[in-house]
């Protein structure tokens, strides 16, 4: 276990005690009800909080120990050696915690690429195959999941029309800022790049590029207003992708 998550996950198992110490000040039955109550608090908490715990022992374990902690601070507060009863708390929430995780693994989908279970793991639906990928099977840097990484693929763009509205004509003179194509083909014996300039700089990007790096200028940082919905979501603030008129008016 990473130690910041572990560091994340203690205050939670501080509070699953005191709920079981609590519990147990009530009545016996109370405090072993109270097993059931946290393993269902415990998934709440971890969702409420963000917090990816992927190895599912670890789910199994936040409620039995919180559990046994919260048995053996009542245990040294009476000072009494044994609890009795008590101590089946931490098996029913064992099991709780068992059958909840079964339910949810068995409900959860599945990683297009590498198969594996999204239950309790971060995923993302790609903006360009619309496949949903796991952490492991995505590209954060070029917000892609590898797949698309590794065969180039493009964006669903809107066709010449989106380019002409969101950056103007072609160029027929001029580099790429990013790749160094020049748009006169001389330094290269592939077809000359559609070189598309940046609305906002003014520098010159060939339109592979433009959809390698997600509608963002290399130079100055300025992101095409009119991305698609699916790649606009995924883009980390801050960025400027309304299309409200302040934000045409930037790029115009």
């Amino acid at each position: 276990m990473k130690p910041k998550l572990l560091i994340r996950i203690i205050p939670v198992m501080f509070v699953l005690a005191g709920i079981e110490v609590l519990a147990c000040l009530v009545n016996t039955v109370v405090g072993i009800v109270c097993g059931i109550l946290l393993a269902v608090f415990s998934e709440l908490l971890l969702k409420f909080f963000a917090l990816a715990v992927e190895r599912e022992w670890i789910h199994l374990a936040i409620p039995v120990l919180s559990s046994v902690a919260g048995i053996c601070v009542l245990t040294v507060g009476r000072g009494e050696s044994w609890m009795g009863p008590l101590w089946f708390a931490p098996m029913i929430a064992f099991i709780t915690a068992l059958l909840w995780r079964f339910t949810a693994i068995r409900r959860s989908r599945r990683c297009a690429l590498c198969d594996r279970r999204l239950a309790g793991v971060m995923c993302f639906s790609c903006p360009r195959c619309h496949l949903l990928a796991c952490e492991r099977c995505w590209t954060f840097e070029h917000l892609r999941c590898k797949l698309c990484e590794q065969n180039q693929v493009p964006l669903p763009w809107l066709g010449e029309q989106w380019w002409s509205s969101n950056f103007g004509p072609i160029s027929r003179r001029g580099r790429c800022e990013y790749c160094k194509q020049s748009a006169e083909g001389v330094d290269t014996n592939t077809t000359p790049p559609n070189l598309r300039a940046c609305r906002h700089c003014g520098r010159f990007q060939c339109q592979q590029c433009w959809d390698y790096l997600n509608g963002q200028c290399t130079r100055c940082g300025g992101i095409v207003p009119d991305l698609p919905e699916e790649l606009r979501i995924l883009m980390a603030p801050p960025y400027s992708v309304s299309s409200s008129k302040s934000d045409t008016a930037r790029y115009a």
